[in-house]
């Protein structure tokens, strides 16, 4: 293939989540005859997902914990690193979802950046000044958006959750629990840490993070299978469970989140994607969060499909007990993901029509 005549659309990868979020849309937009270029950053469980499932792609830069300052160079040394990758491609158009580093390198590039978030609290002056499409849930509260400065003219509202992107190929595996070594008769919690590197952590949430681990490891039936993002939160959840290790489990491999969801009693979680995920698949859910809600949450919420621990005291409310467990699940339709690509690809053309 002759990188610069054979044109592709660029799909950047900064965390776990985006892996599944966007193996459904790249494979959609290969079966309307484009190439699909992936890049990827060294954070999480993101290159370890990808390499598990057998994709192509291109690691470029890590995370920069630290201050502020340190962030944001990390963020401006990575978009370097993915210009110089890029450019020699013919890139048609670029897709992320919030990628600070890959808006930056796309704009360099001077391609359309189609930028998918999770709400309006998501938002970014980043994502109004280069995005060429902004695509949020149509719950999304916009006026929060105007008033943070997007055109609207850019917004392309899209109906459900992005969750149901790939929940919609999900399938529960039957014996998921013995291949992982839980009994039928085991309470399992899965339990997310919040995120303490990312700019909107909450040291609230380690505090109701420290009493969910004491109310659950309480009750001598229980077991956890602990998810860090990193070698740091996985110290602080050792620290909170001392005197408890043989109960808590740290997965040593990439475990299929979606299963180990679903084959869960409880899913407690300081982080939005595990929350809807759960919340979607119709297991008792607890989110941990102590920022700002955005509008997806609160619209779980009220259907009650998802429910807030705000402080160490509302904890006692999470129940502890097991479910029934079935493999019955019926997947939402494809017409998220037809939705989603028609904006890439139609983005493209306007753009392509216009030069």
């Amino acid at each position: 293939m002759n990188k610069k005549t054979a044109g592709c659309i660029w799909i950047d990868l900064e965390n776990t989540p985006h892996v599944p979020l966007f193996m459904p849309i790249k494979r959609e937009l290969e079966s309307r005859g484009f190439q699909v270029i992936l890049t990827a950053r060294d954070f999480a469980q993101t290159l370890e997902f990808l390499q598990k499932l057998g994709e192509s792609h291109h690691a470029v830069g890590r995370q920069f914990n630290g201050g502020k300052y340190r962030k944001v160079a990390g963020i401006l040394w990575r978009s370097f690193q993915l210009f110089v990758l890029l450019r020699r491609y013919h890139v048609l158009g670029f897709l992320s979802h919030g990628s600070r580093s890959g808006i930056l390198a796309a704009a360099c590039l001077r391609v359309p950046i189609i930028t998918m978030g999770d709400y309006e609290l998501s938002f970014t002056k980043l994502d109004n000044f280069f995005s060429t499409k902004v695509m949020r849930p149509e719950v999304t509260d916009r006026k929060v958006l105007v008033e943070d400065g997007l055109n609207l003219n850019k917004f392309v509202p899209y109906p459900g959750y992005k969750e149901q992107i790939y929940l919609s190929e999900f399938h529960p595996f039957p014996n998921f629990r013995k291949q992982i070594g839980i009994s039928d008769d085991t309470i399992l919690v899965v339990l997310r840490s919040p995120a303490t590197s990312a700019h909107y952590h909450d040291s609230r949430s380690l505090d109701i993070m420290k009493a969910v681990l004491e109310h659950i490891l309480a009750n001598p039936d229980t077991i956890i299978i602990a998810l860090p993002r990193s070698d740091s939160e996985r110290d602080i959840i050792k620290q909170f469970a001392k005197g408890h290790a043989d109960r808590v489990q740290f997965p040593d491999k990439i475990l299929d989140g979606l299963n180990l969801i679903w084959y869960s009693d409880i899913v407690i979680s300081g982080g939005g994607t595990m929350n809807r995920e759960a919340a979607l698949l119709g297991i008792p859910v607890y989110s941990i969060f102590t920022g700002p809600k955005g509008s997806v949450d609160r619209a779980l919420s009220l259907e009650g499909k998802l429910q807030f621990v705000s402080s160490p005291e509302e904890v006692r409310r999470i129940k502890i007990r097991k479910r029934a467990i079935g493999n019955d699940f019926k997947p939402p339709g494809r017409d998220l993901i037809r939705s989603v690509s028609n904006v890439v690809v139609d983005t493209i053309r306007e753009n392509s029509s216009h030069t």
